[in-house]
């Protein structure tokens, strides 16, 4: 009876084995082709993701390369705008300086000249007093000789005056 047992039990066993080996294992098989295949398409994807990536990180690089010579060149351009400046800067002080100095020379000439005016005004004026002095006496000196002559014109020339008188 062991051995009927013992058969049956192997009967079952090789039964699984038999299904296991055509039925599951077919499956698992078919599974596994299926994941190669997918496993091709995926190694597809990667290698065709992998070349887009280097190429947009070749881009990149080139993008950052005229970024970085682009920096270079504005810095280089803020650097000779700089140096324009403060060369603009010191022309302008000099300028300013010259101006400011121009500006005080002609305000002294301005206050020379004034003052020589001024003098001028007071000679001027002293030479009005001086000679309307000398005019109103030149005037009594007339007057007086005039006087002094129609006194002498009188006792040298009597007749004339008496008939006036008349």
């Amino acid at each position: 009876m062991t051995q009927k047992i013992v058969s049956i039990l192997t009967f079952f066993i090789i039964c699984i084995i038999v299904y296991y080996w055509f039925v599951i294992d077919e499956s698992r098989i078919e599974a596994m082709d299926d994941l190669v295949s997918s496993d091709m398409e995926l190694k597809g994807d990667y290698n065709s993701t992998t070349e887009k990536y280097e190429r947009f990180d070749l881009r990149l690089i080139g993008h950052g390369k005229h970024l970085q010579q682009l920096q270079e060149e504005t810095e280089a351009h803020y650097a000779k705008y700089a140096v324009k400046m403060d060369s603009i800067d010191m022309a302008f002080d000099r300028i300013s300086l010259e101006i400011e100095q121009l500006e005080e020379r002609i305000s002294q000439k301005l206050d020379r000249i004034s003052d020589e005016i001024n003098g001028l005004t007071e000679s001027f004026e002293s030479y009005k007093r001086t000679n309307n002095r000398s005019l109103r006496e030149i005037k009594n000196n007339i007057a007086t000789l005039q006087d002094d002559y129609l006194a002498i014109d009188k006792e040298l020339h009597p007749k004339k005056y008496e008939e006036k008188k008349k």
